[in-house]
């Protein structure tokens, strides 16, 4: 199963004049965190053992291992069962919505968000109490929304903005990955 690809959103409604990398950063940073937890595959851990060890060093970001070892895409064949359970329950909605609750708020398009550790940094709290969650809920029933200083302040003025661009970016990336 594909759960997305850069060439997705690069190959769609893309701001001009940003390179196609730009299309990964939001997938590669959700990957950085799977490789970070070794929730890989071990076909991967097999066929890239040096650019994994590169990621996890922080000499590599996980957009350019998406890019050099996954092809541009995000895959059920990359991740360890367990992370592909999480990946189902969290990355199509719950993902998406919290990069863009805390990105967007900065930027014109999220595809603007540079891709670097620092960012990388800021949404890893955020994966790390969803995956807590997540892991101790029963398995048919994932979090919904996880409680964060963030989600817990927002208040219902909060920008509509932020929720149609996850939706629609989550939409688009589920209907890519139902073809």
């Amino acid at each position: 199963m594909k759960y997305d690809d850069a060439s997705w959103h690069y190959g769609g409604d893309f701001p001009k004049g940003l390179p196609n990398e730009n299309g990964a950063t939001h997938i590669g940073m959700f990957l950085s965190w799977i490789i970070e937890r070794d929730l890989v595959s071990d076909e991967l851990r097999e066929d890239a053992a040096a650019e994994l060890a590169r990621v996890k060093r922080r000499k590599m970001t996980g957009a350019q291992f998406l890019l050099a070892v996954c092809d541009e895409k995000l895959s059920s064949n990359d991740l360890s069962p367990e992370g592909n359970r999480f990946t189902k329950a969290n990355f199509m909605k719950e993902y998406l919505e919290d990069y863009a609750d805390l990105f967007e708020p900065k930027l014109s398009s999220l595809y603007e968000l540079a891709d670097t550790w620092k960012n990388y940094d800021r949404l890893r709290p955020i994966l790390e109490e969803r995956f807590a969650k997540w892991s101790k809920a029963p398995a048919a029933k994932a979090p919904k929304k996880a409680a964060t200083k963030k989600t817990a302040k927002k208040t219902a003025t909060k920008k509509t903005a932020t929720k149609k661009t996850a939706k629609k970016t989550a939409k688009k990336t589920a209907k890519k990955a139902s073809r």
